[in-house]
């Protein structure tokens, strides 16, 4: 996976017309400092920055989704009902931190089953797809602290480059 991510990587250091990469990947069950530290290895490798290295190639911040990418499509039950009408409010419900759900996938999938959205499986790029452009991006509105602080790093990258027109 990482040296994937090396190689798509490549073509962005090479070119100059990139400020800023952000990458983002789920944690799953790896430890979330050694996963973030692979992943701006990886970028080093492939000749990108890190952050506030001051050099030319663009900055690289990685975000992890804890522990699933769906952690914070459950962090917005809204988004998720607005893209799938037929589900409840008690479908996507989590108790306690939504980025510690384990199983955030399958806690998305049953009820897409069950409702008649699909017949077998989630497709999972589609399925996120269509959630995310319900989504809000206000600050705090997600209950997913990982989502927060991708937004947080997001409203900070555009805030930077506003200064900077």
């Amino acid at each position: 996976m990482l040296s994937e991510i090396e190689q798509r990587l490549l073509p962005i250091a090479r070119g100059q017309w990139v400020d800023a990469v952000i990458l983002v990947i789920d944690q799953d069950r790896d430890d979330c400092l050694d996963l973030k530290r692979q992943l701006l290895d990886a970028a080093a490798r492939a000749g990108l920055s890190n952050v506030g290295s001051g050099k030319s190639p663009p900055q690289v911040i990685a975000r992890i989704a804890m522990t699933e990418l769906e952690s914070w499509f459950l962090g917005d039950p809204d988004a998720v009902r607005l893209a799938f009408p037929r589900l409840r409010r008690s479908d996507l419900r989590v108790k306690g931190d939504v980025d510690a759900a384990q199983d955030a996938w399958e806690r998305l999938e049953r009820p897409l089953l069950r409702h008649g959205y699909f017949r077998h499986r989630m497709p999972k790029v589609r399925t996120a797809r269509r959630i995310a452009e319900q989504m809000t991006i206000t600050p705090g509105e997600n209950r997913s602290h990982s989502f927060n602080v991708l937004l947080d790093t997001l409203h900070a990258l555009v805030d930077q480059a506003r200064s900077e027109t």
